[in-house]
């Protein structure tokens, strides 16, 4: 997955066979044709009966080279739509997959019970993120779908700012140590948190839960 997703190798092969096909047959055609220009002096009149007979082989290059540049070039035209779909159908299913995955973690937040559910439901969100982060940075999906994503990662900027905040342990110089891909992404597209984000509500009294278990 690059800024734009790479074609297979045998997508590749193809397209590149038809091309090479398509400059061969262009090459035979120009070379039938010189022939005939440059040997046209000598070259004998040809009645239209005659012509079953006499038919010179450049003119037959010419109609076969032609001929099969024509039908060369609709493959190749042909095989880049069929390459076009393709990647259209891969950035959907890759597109779904990911707002799938995130959107799966946010749905944990309701079984939130918890002080040590609250910090594993913010390092699976942040762990998430990183490897969608990866291969961004790594440029293996398209630039699209990572700015679509944005939102999915300023909320792990709130995530950050509230296990900093409530849990403490110098969180924001571990987790740039943990998720440097998360950081490099949101350093690059500008991410800010968004405030109005809203945490679970168990991990907004994280106190009070944390002072709870203590008893």
């Amino acid at each position: 997955m690059q800024h734009k997703i790479k074609l297979t190798m045998a997508g590749k092969t193809t397209l590149i066979g038809i091309i090479i096909g398509v400059f061969v047959s262009i090459f035979l055609s120009g070379f039938g044709i010189g022939y005939v220009v440059f040997h046209s002096d000598t070259m004998p009149i040809i009645t239209p009966q005659q012509m079953p007979q006499i038919l010179d082989l450049s003119v037959i290059a010419i109609i076969v080279s032609s001929a099969t540049a024509t039908i060369l070039a609709a493959m190749v035209a042909i095989t880049w739509k069929n390459i076009h779909q393709s990647t259209n159908t891969t950035y959907s299913q890759l597109l779904r997959g990911f707002h799938e995955d995130l959107t799966n973690r946010l749905n944990k937040n309701s079984i939130l019970k918890t002080t040590d559910d609250c910090k594993r439901y913010a390092n699976d969100y942040l762990n998430t993120v990183d490897e969608i982060a990866f291969l961004d940075v790594t440029g293996k999906i398209p630039k699209g779908i990572a700015t679509y994503l944005g939102r999915f990662f300023a909320y792990g900027l709130s995530i950050i700012y509230w296990y900093d905040d409530m849990v403490g342990e110098n969180f924001s110089e571990t987790a740039k140590k943990n998720w440097p891909n998360y950081f490099r992404y949101c350093e690059k597209y500008k991410i800010q948190i968004n405030h109005d984000d809203k945490l679970p509500q168990i991990m907004l009294d994280y106190n009070k839960l944390r002072d709870s278990e203590s008893q």
